[in-house]
């Protein structure tokens, strides 16, 4: 009896996970103008690393539901990780739409930032993590993170970038760490729903 989104974020109901979202595809595959089913999976996408498909779940959500800060920051978040942290133009472009209907989202909020040090603009990234740390709890789990990011763009504009050993390393293969490290992207799939929002 319970909702959809409700049976999908119930961790008693973990074991059944999958079945529960082979049927959900089922029922968006008979009936895929069903808004609250995209809606309700595009997060389980999420969760489980597939991003391109919670990309596209989100897209429809929105096409179908309309805009919600919720739904446009799941779809930026999803359309980043896609781009293994890339924040591409279109994302942030959806971000910050998230963050004008909502500005204490903190997901947007952290990848814009990350946005901005893509883009060279170092000192507005400063500005954001400065902002982002003055509201952080000390046990935030991203409260690290954002620490470095700060550290390295304030490095980067006094123009002595830190030590390789302090800077976000390259996965094998890769030229440079953009966006979100794998540490990084480890510790938001750790967290609950509500440490998320």
């Amino acid at each position: 009896d319970q909702p959809l989104a409700a049976r999908l974020d119930d961790s008693a109901n973990e074991q059944n996970i999958d079945a529960l979202v082979a049927r959900v595809e089922a029922r968006l595959r008979a009936y895929p103008e069903e808004g609250e089913g995209w809606g309700a999976i595009a997060p389980v996408y999420l969760r489980a690393g597939r991003y391109s498909d919670a990309a596209e779940a989100y897209a429809r959500a929105i096409r179908l539901l309309g805009p919600s800060p919720k739904l446009l920051s799941g779809q930026g978040q999803a359309l980043v990780l896609a781009n293994n942290g890339l924040v591409t133009k279109d994302a942030r472009e959806i971000l910050e739409d998230a963050l004008k209907r909502d500005e204490t989202l903190l997901e947007p909020r952290i990848l814009i930032a990350i946005a901005k040090e893509q883009d060279g603009q170092f000192k507005d990234a400063v500005e954001d993590w400065r902002a982002l740390l003055a509201t952080a709890k000390e046990d935030e789990p991203w409260r690290a993170m954002a620490e470095k990011r700060m550290q390295a763009a304030e490095a980067h504009l006094a123009g002595a970038p830190l030590a390789a050993e302090s800077q976000p390393q390259a996965a094998p293969g890769q030229e440079s760490a953009k966006g979100p490290t794998s540490a990084d992207i480890a510790a938001a799939q750790s967290m609950d729903r509500a440490e998320r929002q």
